[in-house]
């Protein structure tokens, strides 16, 4: 089975997943800005204009896909939004940004990680270590809606069960319950 727009309803599915992957890319650009005068470091703003691409791929994939959703450029359009979203939102920032740049850097910090293990891990001036309240918890704040926007995201897969893949007792139990 296919997951095409006209299956995941695109309009349901699309906003629920786009809203909070939305919020991870206005919550990264307000936090690289932060970090950017905080630090004195202006290639932070790079995050911004990579927020502002991926937005505008979201939301054109989005479109297509919910004015063409059986056509092939409807398809065209849904793909385009599931894998900006994965890639960016998602990925680069939800998991490698928020979770690994800061909830991992502060449970190493302040878990008693050594200071040598911690350099390795996270270089400067890349990476700064917890200095910062505002910027630590932005940074850890960008996992909660990659996290909610991948839960939308795999919600259509989760109910579904190939007959290959059911546990014929459980089955026989579920008809007769429902039965």
């Amino acid at each position: 089975m296919s997951f095409s727009p006209s299956q995941s309803h695109a309009s349901g599915v699309g906003a629920r997943v786009a809203r909070p992957a939305y919020a991870v890319l206005v919550l990264t650009s307000v936090h690289h800005v932060y970090g950017a005068l905080l630090y004195r470091t202006p290639w932070r703003y790079h995050a911004v204009f990579v927020s502002l691409v991926a937005a505008a791929l979201m939301a054109a994939g989005l479109a297509l896909a919910r004015t063409r959703p059986t056509a092939f450029a409807g398809r065209i359009g849904w793909w385009l939004f599931v894998v900006t979203t994965v890639a960016i939102p998602l990925g680069m920032i939800g998991a490698f940004e928020g979770a690994y740049n800061h909830v991992f850097k502060n449970l190493a910090y302040f878990g008693g990680v050594s200071p040598a293990t911690l350099a390795r891990l996270f270089p400067p001036p890349t990476y700064e270590l917890p200095n910062d309240l505002w910027f630590e918890l932005t940074g850890i704040l960008q996992v909660a809606p990659a996290a909610l926007a991948t839960w939308r995201l795999v919600g259509p897969f989760r109910g579904r069960r190939s007959e290959s893949t059911s546990i014929p007792a459980v089955d026989r139990r579920r008809r007769r319950l429902d039965g």
